[in-house]
């Protein structure tokens, strides 16, 4: 499969016709909300400052052995959160001490740029994050959650937002709360979260899809769903995969990209300039609908006998 790489420039319209169409649905990541405050005084951490800060609290649990401790640093994330979660090497309190103080109670500046993404009339959102940024920020307060039944007619009110990994209220209140950041945590959803993951199946066969603020690093969840139930030879040829990424990725990224089946990668400058871009797309979609009903009253119309 050969990948697109291109500009905003080259999407231009191109997305503006998916939001017309509503066709398009976001896959959101870290990048979303990372950095955003909580009023414990903690930042969201993005994959890699998160993995870091694990990786830390292993290496200084004094149990692991020099050798043992440098192999976290090549780990995957799901490997290292799976050390992580282990009360032989972390404590459940200072975990839970960690999550409350950095993902609950989240709310994004008022001048913050990302939240122009959340002022779109998305159908619905799939998040990868367990923060609360987003609800506690935006419209979208409806939480659909993981390992859970849920009535399909809920979507048509807008709002929801889908939490495939879980949900920070959820891991604070209940002790059975569902949460997906380790292999075997990985493997029970694939599992347990069958009604939401043939959903975001359906989608991606026939919607087109937007990752933006992801790093695909190491989402096994949605990597088994392309390779067990998703031909890509025989996918809707109109639907696409799209990532939003900042800069030009190299080679290696870019096959780790068609494990996801990415059709298209946009190359962007700045951050920044991925929330401004799909705000603006979405605005000019509004746009061409009453464009095209002005164009259509300029022709003369002849009765017919």
């Amino acid at each position: 499969m050969q990948i697109n790489i291109c500009g905003p420039k080259d999407m231009k319209g191109i997305i503006s016709n998916y939001f017309s169409s509503k066709s398009l649905i976001p896959i959101i990541g870290s990048g979303i909300s990372c950095n955003v405050k909580t009023t414990a005084y903690g930042r969201i951490p993005d994959g890699k400052s998160f993995k870091d800060y694990m990786i830390k609290q292993l290496q200084n649990s004094g149990i692991l052995e020099m050798d043992m401790a440098d192999k976290l640093k090549t780990s995957s994330f799901s490997e290292v959160c799976g050390y992580y979660e282990d009360n032989d090497f972390i404590a459940e309190s200072n975990r839970l001490k960690y999550f409350k103080k950095n993902f609950y109670n989240a709310q994004y500046d008022n001048n913050d740029e990302r939240k122009k993404f959340f002022n779109i009339k998305w159908p619905y959102i799939y998040s990868l994050n367990i923060d609360d940024a987003v609800e506690n920020s935006t419209v979208f307060k409806k939480i659909i959650l993981p390992n859970r039944e849920f009535r399909e007619d809920i979507f048509n009110d807008g709002n929801c937002l889908i939490k495939l990994h879980g949900d920070i209220k959820e891991i604070i209140i209940y002790k059975d709360s569902a949460k997906v950041f380790t292999a075997k945590e990985y493997a029970k959803s694939l599992i347990d979260n069958a009604p939401l993951l043939n959903k975001l199946k359906n989608d991606f066969a026939y919607q087109n899809i937007l990752f933006i603020g992801c790093s695909l690093e190491d989402e096994m969840d949605l990597k088994a769903l392309t390779d067990l139930s998703l031909s890509y030879d025989k996918r809707n040829t109109l639907s696409k995969s799209i990532i939003f990424v900042k800069g030009k990725p190299n080679q290696l990224i870019l096959s780790k990209f068609k494990d996801y089946g990415i059709t298209d990668v946009v190359c962007f400058h700045e951050y920044s300039e991925m929330y401004s871009f799909i705000f603006e797309e979405w605005e000019n979609s509004l746009t061409i609908k009453k464009s095209e009903i002005i164009d259509y009253s300029q022709f003369a119309i002849s009765e017919l006998k």
